[in-house]
Formats: structure tokens, sequence, C-alpha cells
């Protein structure tokens, strides 16, 4: 009987520690969102202003290939051309971050930007919360 009774505190506590640390952990999940800063200029060169709706795709290659990821910011505010949006906030980035990608941008419905912004180290942090 006291062997049970051992075994039922034991695979209690060890539930209630599973639980605790699936608590903290979800708690202490990185937020999947890049923030991507940069200057929009016209065919001129005479940097934006106002409201604009941008597209952002990610890629597995520099050219070609279908968006693994993609996400509609609608009036988006330019100052001076100055963009500062957050990727993710509107479609869950939910790419394991694994492997290299590629920002594709489009401004209004005027096509894809070239060339892609190839993504850096910070963004690929994310894998750290696995």
């Amino acid at each position: 009987m006291r062997r049970f009774i051992f075994l039922v505190v034991g695979v209690y506590f060890i539930f209630l520690s599973t639980m605790m640390v699936s608590a903290i952990a979800e708690k202490l999940s990185m937020p999947r969102i890049i923030r991507f800063q940069g200057k929009l200029a016209d065919a001129n060169g005479t940097p934006l202003s106002g409201f604009f709706n941008l597209r952002f795709s990610l890629y597995d290659a520099p050219e070609g290939g279908m968006p693994l990821w993609e996400e509609t910011q609608e009036d988006v505010t330019l100052e001076e051309g100055r963009l500062d949006v957050e990727l993710g906030s509107v479609s869950e980035l939910d790419l394991p971050f694994n492997e290299q990608y590629w920002l594709g941008v489009e401004v209004e419905a005027d096509g894809e930007m070239e060339p892609r912004f190839k993504l850096t180290s910070v963004p690929y942090s994310m894998t750290s919360g696995k």
C-alpha cells in the first residue's frame, strides 16, 4: 500500500511540474514578429509620403518561386519615404527560420520590388525558443 501511495504522489508531482514548465515556457515564448524598416521612393528618387497598401512575402530563394508566407498591411503611413512595419502583425509568421529566407515588398499593385531583401541573423533567433 505504501508503494502505491508513493507512486501516486510521484506521478502527481511529475504531472504538476510538467504543467508548470509548460505554462512558464508559454509565457516566455518569443513574439513571432520581425521589425522591418526602410526608405521608399518613386522612380525619380522622390521619397513617398502618405498612406500606402504594402504586401510582404517571404521566399526560400532570391528570385522566382512561390511565397512561403504573405501579409498585406493597409494604410501604412510613410513620411519622407520612411517605412517602419512589424511583419507578422497581420498574418501569423509561422515559418521555422531554419533556412535562408528573402523578403519581397510590393507597394500598392506595382509589382514586387527587385531585388528581394536577404534576411539576416536577427529573425533566425526565433529558433532559440525551441
